[in-house]
């Protein structure tokens, strides 16, 4: 069966996810989806993202809504989304081998999509590096930036971009965090997006993300038993993600605990329901 025939035999969702995640394969020249975007490529890339979000950056709000955040979590968040029901429902029929399995057996990336995610990520840590730089924002977000452009640099240089996509679902909660700043939508349409933001931080960055690290690891350790440890990648990479991921995990659940302490100071009326600053 060739893949214009399994394609048509996928639910109707996964046809449309999959159509919308290839969709950008011919602005990459590329004759297959399954074609990954060369060195050249996501520098580019990255390069274009940075200038845009930099462009972007002096467009704020009291209320510490930023464009240049919004912009990058709209793409990289519903993008990661897109690539992460790709891997879990259209991987396997599309290829013979489930995701993560075919990322951690270097197998060609299932669409662009999951190539260039990683690389606007690269260019906005070039953004965030030279936000911190200019306007002196402390050292604590230039670290940030610093550890977000190495990991993405790190992952895009040796081709494994696909890695780091999955992770990307975590920046859905930052499009409802920036949304939550907006005070001019009123009070009742404020506090639904504050609500939004609260599930889709619990869904996405302590459950989400939590599964998609853990089920890597689990992967990986089941295939090392089956290689001897031979893999296609650095050793090192494994080491990277599981720490990382570690790390993530912990900010996530530390940053969680300080929402549920914020909320209720909302429920109790200590807060103002209104107040959406940032902490």
């Amino acid at each position: 069966m060739n893949q214009t025939s399994i394609l048509e035999s996928l639910p109707y969702t996964s046809q449309k996810i999959y159509k919308y995640a290839t969709s950008i394969d011919n602005i990459f020249n590329n004759e297959s989806s399954t074609k990954t975007t060369t060195i050249l490529s996501y520098e580019y890339i990255a390069i274009i993202s940075a200038i845009i979000f930099i462009a972007l950056s002096p467009f704020k709000t009291k209320n510490k809504f930023e464009l240049d955040s919004f912009i990058h979590a709209i793409i990289t968040g519903i993008g990661s989304a897109m690539c992460v029901y790709l891997d879990q429902y259209v991987a396997e029929e599309l290829t013979g081998i489930p995701e993560p399995l075919g990322q951690i057996r270097c197998q060609k990336p299932l669409t662009t999509l999951h190539v260039i995610l990683p690389a606007v990520t690269l260019g906005y840590s070039i953004n965030d590096i030279y936000q911190c730089v200019t306007k002196d924002q402390g050292m604590a977000f230039l670290f940030h930036g610093i550890a977000m452009f190495a990991s993405t640099a790190t992952c895009c240089q040796l081709g494994l971009q696909p890695l780091l996509t999955r992770g990307l679902i975590m920046e859905i909660s930052t499009i409802f965090l920036n949304l939550s700043s907006i005070e001019l939508l009123g009070p009742y349409v404020q506090g639904a997006i504050q609500l939004s933001f609260v599930f889709s931080f619990f869904l996405t960055r302590n459950v989400g993300y939590p599964y998609i690290w853990y089920q890597f690891i689990s992967t990986y350790n089941k295939e090392s038993l089956i290689n001897n440890g031979n893999f296609c990648f650095p050793s090192f990479m494994f080491y990277f993600i599981f720490f990382s991921g570690l790390f993530f995990n912990c900010l996530n659940l530390f940053w969680l605990c300080k929402l549920i302490r914020k909320v209720k100071r909302k429920l109790t009326g200590k807060q103002g329901m209104k107040d959406a600053k940032r902490e």
